[in-house]
């Protein structure tokens, strides 16, 4: 057993340390849902602080 010091993976056969760093479907699901939300939190943040502002 050995580990990648780069991600922190272990692995017993086979391990290529340029492959570990590759986003998983998951991850480019989840980063794209947040690019989309992103904007929209911001939006709400600027309202919310124009509301707290006029009190």
């Amino acid at each position: 057993m050995a580990d990648c010091r780069p991600c922190r993976y272990g692995w017993g056969v086979h391990h290529d340390p340029v492959s570990c760093w590759q986003p998983t479907r998951t991850e480019e699901g989840l980063i794209a849902r947040i690019r989309e939300v992103a904007p929209l939190l911001v939006a709400a943040r600027a309202v919310l602080d124009g509301i707290v502002a006029t009190r």
